[in-house]
């Protein structure tokens, strides 16, 4: 019923348009005229309906992220010229992002704790210190030794990899030949148990490579994976 009176606030709002041009439909919104594409961001972001991002069809990670932006689990970035929303699949996530996007899709409930010892997180929003902050509670993932979290850092293969083992609890698993990690490698516990557990495959020379940085597509393929898994 929710479902139905959303969409049909969309109709309505949609049932404002005015003219056609250049092949983008136009609408007035009582302030001017503007596109639907913007109309329909603008209408998602508000009401908590699944972004329709436009930049993804095509990509390999397609499926996973629109499984996941209809959960409300991931978000996007806004086009000021349009409002129009895009994914940015190919570029790398930072830590912020994919604790986010992490916490969220785990359904881990919020930590009700805003101090933290990590000095950097002055700037990021109140939403992105509840999240680091909520998973560091949880112990998935750590600061640095000097009392920074980093949030706007990008995140590499094997710091998933370990907070995908501390999060599923993931038990100790026979070393797997990757050529570029040694058994002493600070993430290779955590790198076989993914490994087996069908979470994270290497590469078919058959390396890892944990330092990679990881893309928000992959990232979202790397979630989507997990909770997949965990339905079934």
């Amino acid at each position: 019923m929710q479902l139905q009176l959303k969409l049909r606030r969309l109709s309505l709002l949609l049932l404002g348009l005015a003219i056609a041009a250049g092949g983008e439909l136009f609408y007035d919104n009582g302030k001017g005229f503007g596109t639907v594409q913007a109309a329909a961001a603008v209408y998602a972001a508000n009401s908590g309906a699944a972004a329709a991002f436009n930049d993804i069809q095509g990509h390999w990670a397609e499926k996973e992220i629109k499984a996941l932006s209809d959960k409300q689990f991931l978000d996007g970035y806004k086009n000021t010229q349009d409002g129009s929303l895009s994914f940015k699949p190919n570029q790398n996530i930072t830590r912020a992002e994919f604790v986010r996007y992490f916490v969220k899709s785990k359904g881990l409930p919020l930590s009700n704790n805003t101090e933290s010892e990590f000095t950097d997180l002055g700037d990021s929003s109140q939403e992105d210190r509840g999240y680091i902050i909520t998973a560091v509670e949880y112990g998935l993932i750590n600061g640095y030794p000097d009392h920074t979290f980093r949030p706007d850092s990008t995140i590499t293969r094997a710091e998933i990899a370990a907070i995908l083992s501390r999060s599923e609890m993931l038990p100790p698993a026979e070393a797997v030949s990757f050529a570029d990690i040694p058994e002493d490698y600070w993430a290779s516990d955590a790198i076989f148990a993914v490994q087996q557990a069908g979470l994270f495959d290497g590469y078919e020379d058959g390396s890892f490579r944990p330092d990679q940085k990881m893309t928000r597509g992959e990232a979202a393929a790397v979630i989507y994976r997990l909770i997949d898994a965990s339905a079934s």
